[in-house]
């Protein structure tokens, strides 16, 4: 694959790639320079790649593997030059990514708690999208932590 060819595949996969750590719960600057990292290891890796039609996805694979391999490191890996032959490591703040885990496997209060607490919402704000008074929400939001807190114990 040509460099050409590998900047038309960044173009077009980049955002996916975002989007796919962002999920992950990963704030937007972190998403970044994991996201360039991986990029950037990709080129380094090139060689390796089996089916250059699913650049994207190998990207985003190695994406995931850097951010794994934070995790269990409890450090983040940041972008690092063509030049470079090791990556530059910063102390990770894992909450966000137990967070983003616990949320996902309680949807319902999970969507709550985000817009309340995370998106900073108004109360008053969430219950009229909801279509449910405030002291409903106040009740759902009590509820959804009394969930949360007695399954991760």
């Amino acid at each position: 694959m040509s460099r050409i060819e590998y900047g038309n595949a960044f173009e077009r996969g980049y955002s996916r790639t975002l989007a796919a750590l962002r999920r992950r719960g990963i704030d937007s600057a972190l998403a970044e320079e994991i996201g360039q990292a991986a990029w950037a290891h990709g080129w380094l890796k090139i060689h390796q790649l089996r089916h250059p039609r699913r650049i994207a996805s190998w990207v985003n694979s190695i994406a995931l593997n850097l951010l794994r391999d934070a995790a269990v490191n409890r450090a983040r890996l940041l972008p690092f030059g063509l030049e470079h032959d090791r990556p530059v490591l910063i102390e990770a703040d894992m909450a966000a990514v137990d967070l983003d885990r616990t949320l996902r496997k309680y949807p319902r209060q999970g969507e709550i708690l985000r817009r309340v607490y995370l998106r900073e919402e108004s109360p008053a704000a969430v219950a009229r999208a909801l279509h449910i008074s405030l002291d409903a929400l106040h009740a759902r939001v009590s509820r959804a932590i009394r969930v949360i807190r007695k399954n991760a114990a």
